[in-house]
């Protein structure tokens, strides 16, 4: 019976676990994105014009 209850608790941890990864690479992509606005926006205020890649989701080429 203790065995039972042991493999139905790593399933459910393990079903904890895969619900929880997707939430953190989105918070991860999140976070890039905002590293290179800000990158963007430093090399702006500093002189440096690299020109935004998007503009509303429309790919603008150099």
């Amino acid at each position: 019976m203790s065995e039972r209850i042991v493999g139905i608790w790593e399933l459910l941890l393990m079903a904890l676990v895969h619900a929880l990864l997707p939430s953190q690479r989105r918070a991860r992509h999140k976070r890039r994105l905002q590293r290179r606005r800000r990158h963007a926006l430093w090399l702006a205020v500093h002189g440096i014009d690299v020109g935004p890649r998007r503009i509303h989701g429309v790919v603008v080429r150099a």
